[in-house]
């Protein structure tokens, strides 16, 4: 009696080493399914504060873009952290727009493809933040002509990280949105 007494105890004693492998195996799973939400969270906050900035860049030279009148001489500036002033165009002209639908595209927006060279001058800009990210910064406005002539502007203004520029295009989705553009019409 006291034999089966003492093979039970020991049964009951602590776990086998196939319920230890088990655990360890579920706690690895657990733990790299943590790892892949941090990583994850930590790419989506990154891409995040760039569009951010990106759209309150592109805010700010719209902003210039609309405070001026349609028929005034005057340029606006902008001036980022270097310190460089950027002079900003607002008559008809600048940055080519898409012009036929193509994923992630919408017919109207700034048209990326174009090399920054060959968009006039003060219809773009590489505006460089205090944190030392440079963003590019693409403008175009089109007369919107009525019955008598020429009497509003429409303005669009597309802002991305210049950083995104190099990246490869499967991996461009993951750590940037596509580039911010803003619209709007100017009148007198």
């Amino acid at each position: 009696m006291r034999i089966l007494k003492s093979n039970v105890r020991r049964r009951q004693a602590g776990f086998s080493l196939m319920e230890l492998l088990i655990a360890l195996t579920m706690l690895t799973i657990g733990m790299a399914g943590i790892a892949i939400m941090v990583t994850s969270a930590m790419v989506t906050d990154y891409r995040n504060r760039n569009d951010t900035t990106a759209t309150m860049l592109a805010q700010r030279v719209l902003s210039r873009i609309a405070g001026v009148s349609v028929n005034s001489t005057s340029l606006p500036t902008v001036t980022d952290c270097v310190p460089q002033t950027w002079t900003v165009a607002t008559t008809p002209g600048g940055a080519t727009l898409v012009s036929s639908y193509g994923a992630p595209n919408l017919i109207g927006d700034i048209d990326w493809t174009q090399s920054y060279g060959s968009i006039a001058t003060n219809y773009k800009m590489q505006y460089r933040t205090c944190s030392g990210t440079t963003y590019e910064v693409r403008w175009n406005i089109a007369a919107v002509s009525g019955t008598t002539g020429p009497f509003a502007n429409q303005v669009a203004v597309s802002a991305r990280p210049m950083s995104a520029a190099n990246v490869s295009p499967q991996f461009k989705q993951l750590q940037y949105g596509k580039p911010v553009t803003l619209r709007t019409i100017v009148g007198q």
